[in-house]
């Protein structure tokens, strides 16, 4: 996802904006890490007893864990010794021996240095995370972004990562595309909430370098409409404060640079944590592919925080701040012949303290591609020529818009 969808989604995102807790545990202490969170195979996990921190690794509740990991509860495949406080895990081909406070584990039989050794906290024992899933054969990567550990077989990342790719490949060869964008956005405490609601229509002619895009955001009851048009190395933009159009002119490789970096909304960058935190599912149509998990689209969301500097003040160190996000759930449909992207749903909820008063947000987004090099033309109306006037010079008028 590239700047045409930033520019839709900004207005959303003011609400989001959360400060992120640093994380990092002192050379051989533990501290308790409640904001990490853990994905496997595309499923937000939970636990009972809240993760720790040793040696900036992070561990987990032994046998809840393991269950996660698909091995079975019992005696025969988690075997703990309380006399030498030691556990020995059997699944498939792999054993795997852990002691409490010792850096030193055995998978099959061969010795191996930990990081962080096994502890028990609070009458429970935690083994780390990515020792143990890389030892069972897992994928593990971690995103610091959401404070969320990853993990999922390697086939399967493998699988996901070139249907993505598939689906770039296809997308760059798309001379057009039109798409169509809903974004809600509900923050507030108890009963108090307001919501922000953006829709957006766009039509993207790559070879022609034309776009047109109209957008009506509709916030705390009072709606604005806004319209763009990109062609000939100008942009056409609807002003809803003065009620006029406003021209802006680029050079050729001004323009170049602005419309591709514009219009790519169809080509994503293909993350180890987006391939590891999706899933392939049934979709609802016969000729698509489906994709899910409780994964961050950081291509989506991110680029808001760090590109629209304004939301954070003057102070670069503002735009350091990570979304507070707590849980996530993306869908991504790709048609299954050409594999070009159809539709993106992502559902994010965060909540954060205020002045004692816990405050939650929920966004929706979601966005269906459709004509791919359809038959369609895309023409600045006369009228929008000849009435504009150059950027900047009516009252109300804004900056150039960021996409």
């Amino acid at each position: 996802m590239k700047k045409l969808l930033v520019l839709i989604l900004a207005v959303g995102m003011l609400l989001t904006v959360m400060t992120g807790t640093a994380f990092g545990a002192e050379a051989g202490s533990l501290k308790e890490a409640p904001d990490i969170k853990v994905v496997m195979d595309g499923v937000l996990t939970s636990y009972k007893n809240v993760p720790v921190s040793v040696n900036g690794s992070n561990l987990l509740p032994l046998r809840e864990m393991l269950v996660n990991l698909g091995v079975p509860n019992d005696d025969e495949h988690i075997i703990y010794n309380s006399g030498d406080k030691s556990v020995t895990i059997i699944f498939d081909q792999t054993k795997i021996l852990l002691k409490i406070g010792d850096t030193t584990a055995y998978v099959n039989d061969e010795p191996l240095t930990l990081n962080a050794a096994p502890v028990l906290y609070n009458n429970s024992t935690y083994i780390p995370v990515r020792f143990v899933s890389e030892a069972l054969g897992k994928k593990v990567i971690w995103d610091g972004k959401t404070r969320t550990v990853l993990v999922c077989d390697k086939e399967r990342f493998e699988s996901i990562q070139q249907l993505l790719k598939k689906s770039n490949e296809a997308a760059k060869k798309a001379a057009k595309y039109k798409l169509s964008m809903d974004a809600v956005a509900v923050s507030g405490s108890g009963a108090i909430k307001f919501s922000i609601g953006i829709k957006a229509d766009a039509a993207v002619d790559r070879a022609g370098k034309k776009m047109y895009m109209e957008m009506l955001i509709d916030m705390l009851g009072l709606e604005l409409s806004a319209d763009t048009y990109f062609a000939d190395n100008k942009s056409y933009t609807f002003n809803p404060l003065s009620g006029q159009w406003e021209k802006m002119t680029y050079t050729d490789e001004e323009y170049k640079k602005m419309f591709e970096e514009q219009t790519d909304a169809t080509v994503m960058k293909v993350e180890e944590t987006l391939c590891a935190g999706l899933v392939q599912v049934e979709g609802t149509e016969e000729n698509e592919i489906m994709l899910r998990g409780d994964v961050y689209l950081a291509d989506l969301y991110g680029q808001i925080l760090e590109q629209q500097g304004g939301i954070f003040g003057s102070d670069p160190a503002a735009a350091n701040n990570k979304p507070g996000f707590e849980t996530y759930d993306l869908r991504m449909t790709l048609d299954k012949d050409t594999y070009l992207l159809k539709s993106i749903t992502m559902k994010v909820s965060a909540q954060e303290n205020s002045d004692g008063q816990k405050v939650t947000t929920d966004i929706t987004v979601s966005i269906k591609f459709s004509d791919y090099n359809g038959d369609f033309d895309i023409n600045v109306p006369d009228e929008v020529i000849r009435n504009a006037v150059e950027a900047g010079t009516t009252a109300g008028a804004s900056e150039t818009t960021k996409f």
